[in-house]
């Protein structure tokens, strides 16, 4: 059976659509946990509840998420640390809707934390 195609862009003017996100379940391991120098993977699962279906017409108002990616952390001093990680994240409503087309992103995020006590 070949693909359909689907668009996912508005064909009648401008219409906003309000979300809501948790993810409750997740975790990070990092490697070398006393080094200065932290290679980490990172994993996490939750829903997503919209005004209106998302991302397309007839497919659902609840999406299932879940991400996960690589990272590296450099520890600066003994409260401050710098991040990167790349996360991929897939969004879709696991077939409960008409359609299910998901949604794929792919993002490197820079995090600078610094540790108070």
């Amino acid at each position: 059976m070949a693909p359909v195609c689907y668009p996912v862009y508005n064909l009648y003017g401008r219409e906003s659509t309000y979300a809501a996100s948790i993810s409750p379940v997740g975790a990070r391991i990092s490697l070398f946990p006393r080094m200065r120098l932290q290679p980490s993977f990172e994993t996490d699962m939750g829903i997503v509840f919209s005004t209106r279906d998302m991302p397309i017409d007839d497919s659902a108002k609840l999406n299932y998420m879940f991400s996960f990616g690589p990272g590296i952390q450099l520890f600066s001093f003994h409260n401050t640390a710098a991040r990167l990680e790349y996360v991929y994240r897939h969004i879709s409503n696991a077939g409960s809707g008409e359609l299910n087309p998901g949604v794929d992103q792919g993002v490197f995020r820079l995090t600078l934390s610094k540790i108070l006590h």
